[in-house]
């Protein structure tokens, strides 16, 4: 990012944003002779005044707003006031090189703004029956074999396991949460383990784990806090041929049945990844990704910004050098569209930048033209993406 930043390329049209965020409406009190002062000393590479701690001494910090420490560097070194203006703004992308700025275009006049996706999901119990979560009220919703599902107010989905006796006794069954494009949710499964469901994703899950171990299947992606049992480990089965083993720890799994490869990054703890049965394995540390396909593990990435796989789980998307293809799908998937180029080539471009995923599209799709010499047309949820 400051690599970027400090491209003479990219100078104008930082300066752009920077002199644009000043003028907005910010979450915080900054009186407009330090706004211009700001300004100034970024663009005259010039000390600041009234600076105290790299802040402004009038700025107040929102609580709980992250700050972000920049590394002395040419102009940059006095552009901490960037990070405060554009965290403020919520939102930042840029290309290298930066191009001509383009313009997001509405299909028609009355073309409503395609909204983020939200608590939706599905969920299908060992009956068959199929509940509609983002519609059915809060509460129990079911018993399943000495679990009660109850949905909570928070929008989580959690199973409470109850102990068995003799009268209480039910067959093994399995259930299934599904999330649509459009939709996410979260899971409790019954021995305390979490489950982040990012949108067109799925997971199988036994209603009591049983055995020497606990299994789950999952399509799509899903982010897990599993609850240690080193006598019982959790296993999250991708595919026929891919499996993830863990023992207690928190993890991210990307496996969209659509991409080419899926995706293993470790968080915290240990996992072992597995594929063809076992013959071909890896044992991630922190920070560490496995990429596989459905013939072994294609390779393993090693002191990773494992933040930026997770980053859906926290709100946000975040891209670091990534092809436009790629963003597209994510997009996609999150506000349930449809994207077609007039030119190929643009598929390949890349960005890199962060904006929240509470936003409507066409936010995420003004930042991107600021950033690169494309624009859209939206008709209802096909875009059409063109130079």
């Amino acid at each position: 990012m400051l690599k970027m930043l400090s491209a003479s390329d990219n100078e104008e049209i930082a300066k752009q944003w920077i002199g644009e965020a000043l003028s907005k409406d910010l979450p915080y009190e900054m009186n407009p002779s330090t706004e211009q002062e700001i300004l100034q000393a970024i663009l005259q590479v010039k000390p600041l005044g009234k600076i105290k701690d790299g802040k402004p001494a009038d700025y107040n910090y929102p609580v709980n707003r992250p700050r972000v420490r920049f590394l002395a560097n040419n102009w940059l070194r006095y552009a901490a006031a960037i990070v405060i203006i554009l965290a403020g703004a919520g939102y930042f992308f840029l290309r290298s090189p930066a191009k001509k700025q383009g313009v997001a275009i509405l299909g028609t006049s009355s073309q409503k703004d395609i909204e983020p996706a939200s608590n939706k999901a599905t969920l299908i119990l060992s009956n068959g029956k199929i509940v509609i979560l983002d519609s059915i009220s809060n509460g129990e919703l079911a018993l399943e074999n000495n679990a009660r599902i109850v949905k909570k107010d928070d929008g989580e989905v959690e199973y409470q396991f109850f102990e068995q006796t003799e009268n209480s006794l039910r067959p093994f069954s399995m259930n299934t949460m599904k999330t649509p494009r459009g939709g996410q949710y979260r899971l409790v499964l019954p021995d305390g383990t979490k489950v982040w469901l990012n949108a067109a994703s799925s997971i199988t899950f036994p209603t009591v784990f049983t055995g020497t171990q606990r299994d789950v299947r999952i399509t799509g992606e899903a982010y897990f806090e599993v609850t240690k049992n080193a006598s019982k480990p959790f296993i999250v089965n991708i595919n026929e041929n891919t499996s993830v083993q863990v023992i207690g720890t928190s993890f991210n799994i990307n496996a969209y049945p659509n991409d080419a490869f899926t995706s293993t990054t470790l968080i915290e703890g240990k996992v072992k990844v597995l594929v063809d049965k076992g013959a071909h394995a890896v044992t991630l540390e922190p920070g560490e990704r496995a990429n596989t396909t459905g013939n072994g593990i294609l390779k393993v990435d090693k002191n990773i910004d494992a933040e930026e796989d997770i980053a859906w789980k926290k709100g946000f998307f975040q891209f670091t050098s990534t092809p436009l293809s790629k963003i597209m799908k994510q997009l996609e998937r999150w506000y349930d569209v449809e994207f077609n180029y007039s030119d190929s080539s643009l598929a390949t471009s890349s960005y890199t930048g962060n904006i929240s995923r509470n936003v409507g599209i066409s936010q995420v799709l003004n930042m991107l033209t600021r950033a690169g010499d494309i624009r859209f047309t939206i008709d209802n949820k096909k875009i059409s993406v063109m130079k």
